[in-house]
């Protein structure tokens, strides 16, 4: 199998783990953009873009929970979950 990059295969194998254990709790993968080789030869908020499509080049977009999903209409993700709290975990 060939993989985008290697955080991409990294991705693959935490999707791998999760298909074979689907009973198993959210996890949180916490990405450092300085710990991607090429992210920097983006460089500026395309590393963002460079940095979401090596996600989304591994798992579908609706296996994802991401800040903007939790935050939804309030004006910060601190605001949402201290107003509204986050989502229960069969939410998601």
């Amino acid at each position: 199998m060939q993989f985008y990059s290697p955080a991409a295969e990294c991705l693959y194998i935490i999707r791998r783990w999760s298909a074979t254990h689907p009973l198993h709790h959210t996890l949180f993968v916490f990405v450092e953009p300085a710990d991607i080789p090429d992210v920097w030869r983006w460089g500026g908020n395309d590393a963002a873009t460079y940095v979401d499509a090596q996600i989304l080049s591994v798992f579908n977009a609706t296996d994802l929970l991401r800040p903007d999903d939790v935050r939804g209409n309030y004006s910060t993700l601190r605001d949402a979950v201290t107003q509204r709290g986050w989502p229960l975990l069969s939410e998601v």
